[in-house]
């Protein structure tokens, strides 16, 4: 795994083209994690909750205490 000094390094090596692929890249890939909103700010996720009967089965199991650790 590379720090971001390292990354922002080797980006800076390459040659112009290749970075705006890169930025485009990572604008889209922004893009995709937001939902298809911007990144940029909270505001973006407003109102974009929704409900998810996998996830909500996924955590159940860390919702649950076992007592015996916490005796």
């Amino acid at each position: 795994m590379s720090t971001i000094p390292e990354i922002e390094a080797a980006i800076a090596q390459l040659p112009p083209p290749q970075v705006d692929e890169v930025a485009e890249w990572l604008a889209a890939y922004r893009a995709r994690r937001a939902g298809g909103k911007s990144a940029d700010s909270l505001a973006s996720l407003a109102g974009s909750w929704q409900e998810d009967a996998a996830f909500d089965a996924a955590v159940q199991a860390f919702e649950q205490v076992d007592e015996t650790i916490w005796r």
